[in-house]
């Protein structure tokens, strides 16, 4: 289980996330809120790559920071954008440098089923592979380590609808506990829980279906706010 409790980000005078309690509990939970209202600042918390200045965040009732490096084994996060997560050159040596750092091997079969995913060879240029392939590749990689959370920050941006879609589909296969970062409702209504984040603070907490209600009210009011005299 992660928990957040009391934390408080802040980047000199701008308060990020405040007062956070937040305890993810279901398979799959969305959290929602508009741009810059510290969905990823959120997620680089919960996999250690950013250290709230208050509070505490806890896994299965350990602080994460008493993990130390073994956190990747149970929690892991997959960039927005696939070229900030991507370090090597090939496909291939990109799945093996996810195991390698564990101590382990790609299987054969294994990357031959990643392979055909992908739709491409084991030597193929991560650079040339579509933004939905490079996504996939990332997913993947971080699926090699068996994570028990996955958190996806904005997984279908810069995609097309049917390549989303897909990706979705793909999402609700996992085993693994989901948190997915997202300004897009579209791709919500099926998770479990939603939490609607806003300008740092948690609105509500609630089924899909309320939250998007509370997520239309928000954008709705700040369109008649911008609305010129």
């Amino acid at each position: 289980m992660l928990e957040f409790k009391g934390v408080n980000v802040s980047i000199q005078t701008r308060h990020i996330l405040r007062n956070i309690d937040l305890t993810f509990d279901a398979a799959r939970i969305a959290i929602l809120g508009n741009n810059g209202s510290g969905k990823t600042t959120l997620a680089r918390c919960a996999v250690g790559l950013l250290r709230p200045q208050k509070g505490t965040i806890y896994l299965d009732g350990n602080d994460i920071i008493d993990y130390r490096t073994t956190l990747w084994k149970h929690i892991n996060l997959c960039f927005q954008v696939p070229d900030h997560q991507i370090v090597m050159p090939t496909v291939q040596e990109e799945l093996s440098f996810s195991l390698k750092n564990a101590g382990k091997q790609l299987e054969p079969r294994v990357l031959a089923d990643i392979l055909e995913e992908l739709e491409c060879t084991a030597h193929t240029p991560c650079h040339q592979l579509s933004t939905g392939k490079k996504r996939l590749l990332c997913l993947h990689a971080l699926l090699l380590l068996n994570p028990k959370i996955l958190i996806l920050d904005e997984p279908t941006a810069f995609l097309d609808i049917p390549t989303a879609q897909e990706f979705m589909q793909k999402l609700e296969r996992l085993s693994q506990k989901v948190i997915m970062i997202t300004h897009n409702d579209a791709y919500i209504r099926s998770f479990d829980e939603a939490v609607l984040l806003h300008q740092g603070t948690i609105v509500a907490h609630d089924t899909p279906k309320k939250i998007i209600a509370h997520y239309d009210a928000i954008i709705a009011k700040r369109s008649l706010q911008k609305r010129p005299l």
